[in-house]
């Protein structure tokens, strides 16, 4: 599986919060052993979000040796803290999908899920879909991403 690491610049970002435009910043860091995101959305204010809001959020990207799998942990300012492992059934080399395995501050019961699809060498998709009831999961935001430079690690 290859990483889309890069800094890239929202083209389209849609779900329940409204319209949004987002970025996101990719660094390696500690020897290369995981990669740190750093994202921004920022809502105005419209119809689906009267007062608007600014959703940031910090994704640490790691590789668990033991359980071989791909581990993301984030962390946003809405004091969420979410664990996703990747789901390796569901996934092939430019389709990641991830499923929640701990959610902190999050209501009991909820589920999540995020798809990441690289669309191309520049640009990539990420989805996020949450299922608070048990009827199965619905897309809460999706974001389209266009590459604006490699990144230097």
């Amino acid at each position: 599986m290859q990483v889309f690491v890069c800094d890239a610049t929202d083209l389209t970002s849609r779900g329940d919060p409204g319209t949004s435009t987002s970025e996101r910043h990719t660094e390696a860091i500690l020897d290369n052993h995981y990669l740190c995101v750093n994202g921004r959305s920022v809502y105005p204010k419209q119809e689906r979000n009267p007062k608007g809001e600014t959703h940031a959020e910090i994704d640490m990207w790691s590789y668990d040796r033991t359980r071989k799998t791909i581990v993301l942990r984030q962390f946003d300012t809405l004091g969420f803290v979410s664990t996703y492992v990747l789901d390796r059934a569901a996934s092939t080399p430019d389709r990641w999908v991830l499923n929640a395995e701990h959610l902190e501050n999050v209501p009991q019961g909820w589920r999540a899920r995020y798809t990441y699809t690289r669309k191309s060498q520049a640009e990539y998709e990420e989805m996020l879909e949450l299922d608070p009831d048990g009827k199965g999961f619905k897309p809460y935001v999706t974001n389209r991403f266009l590459k604006i430079a490699a990144s230097a690690n």
